[in-house]
C-alpha cells in the first residue's frame, strides 16, 4: 500500500512539474487566422507546436460570414494568405487590417486551383518555403524551430514521394481526378485520361454511356480508376454502381499532412491489391 501511495505522489509531482510548461507553450505560440485550407494544413505543419491555427474557411464551406469578418477586424490578427487576391475574395478590407501576410502577392495559379498544385509534391516544397519568412516575421525568437520545421517537412516530402514511386510506378490508372493529375503523375503511374471535352460533357452529366464504357474497358484492362474530392458530383453519381473506385479525399486541415500524403498512396497501392483479387 505504502509502495501505491509513493508512485501515485510521485506521478501527481510528475503532472505539476509538466502542466506548468504545457501551459507556457500554448500561451507562448502565435495566434495565426489563415484565409484558406491548404495555407492551414501547411502552416500548421511548419508552424507546429510554436502557432495557433484557426481556419477562416475549410473544405465544406468556402464563405465568410459577415459576422465573422467583423470579429477578424475587431480583434486585428495575424492573417495568412496565399496571396492578395485571396484576401481579396473573401470580403476582408486590407485597409482595415494591418497584419496580413501573403505567401505571394500574385501567385502562380489561381486560388480555384490550389487543389491542384498543393498536391503536387514537385511543387510543394517551393510553397511550404514561403511561410519560413512569414513565421519567423511574426515569431522571431523561434526562427531556428520553423527552419527545422521545414527541413523535416521536405525531407519527409522526398522520402514520402518516393515510397509512394515504388509502390505505383507503371501501375495503370484510369484518372477522372479534378485536381490530383500531377499526383498521380509523381508517383509515376501509367495514366490514362479522357479528352477534356468529355470530361466536361460528363460534369454536365451528357453522355454517360460513354463514361460506363470507358470504366467498364478500363477496368477489363486491370486499369484502376480513380476520382477525387473535386471530381463534380455528377460524374461521382454516374460512377455509383461500380466498385473498386478509389476517392482521394482532401487532408484534415489538423492532420499531419505527410502522413496523410503516405496515406493516399496506401489508398490506391490496396486498390491494385483489392482489384487483383
Amino acid at each position: 500500500m505504502k509502495k501505491i501511495n509513493k508512485i501515485t505522489f510521485s506521478f501527481l509531482i510528475l503532472i505539476f512539474l509538466i502542466l506548468p510548461a504545457a501551459r507556457s507553450f500554448a500561451e507562448d505560440a502565435v495566434d495565426i487566422v489563415t484565409v484558406s485550407p491548404w495555407v492551414t494544413v501547411l502552416t500548421n505543419f511548419i508552424g507546429g507546436i510554436k502557432v495557433n491555427v484557426t481556419p477562416l474557411t475549410t473544405w465544406d464551406n468556402d464563405r465568410i460570414s459577415r459576422a465573422k469578418i467583423n470579429n477578424i477586424l475587431n480583434t486585428n490578427p495575424n492573417i495568412i494568405a496565399l496571396d492578395d487576391s485571396e484576401i481579396r475574395k473573401t470580403g476582408l478590407d486590407t485597409k482595415d487590417l494591418s497584419n496580413i501576410h501573403v505567401l505571394f502577392k500574385n501567385a502562380p495559379f489561381e486560388a480555384s486551383e490550389s487543389d491542384k498544385y498543393f498536391g503536387d509534391p514537385s511543387v510543394l516544397p517551393f510553397i511550404a518555403q514561403k511561410l519560413l519568412p512569414v513565421l519567423s516575421s511574426l515569431d522571431h525568437d523561434n526562427f531556428s524551430y520553423y527552419q527545422r520545421r521545414l527541413a523535416e517537412f521536405q525531407t519527409r516530402l522526398s522520402s514520402t514521394t518516393l515510397a509512394g514511386r515504388n509502390l505505383l510506378k507503371g501501375q495503370k490508372v484510369l484518372d477522372l481526378t479534378f485536381s490530383s493529375g500531377y499526383f498521380l503523375l509523381a508517383a509515376g503511374c501509367d495514366i490514362s485520361r479522357p479528352d477534356a471535352e468529355d470530361m466536361d460533357a460528363w460534369a454536365r452529366f451528357k453522355q454517360p454511356e460513354k463514361l460506363n464504357e470507358l470504366v467498364i474497358g478500363s477496368q477489363k484492362g486491370n486499369r484502376l480508376v480513380i476520382i477525387d474530392a473535386a471530381t463534380p458530383k455528377q460524374i461521382r453519381a454516374a460512377l455509383g454502381s461500380f466498385q473498386n473506385i478509389i476517392s482521394l479525399p482532401r487532408p484534415p486541415l489538423d492532420q499531419d499532412f505527410l502522413t496523410f500524403l503516405h496515406n493516399q498512396y496506401l489508398m490506391i497501392w490496396n486498390g491494385f491489391k483489392d482489384k487483383i483479387k
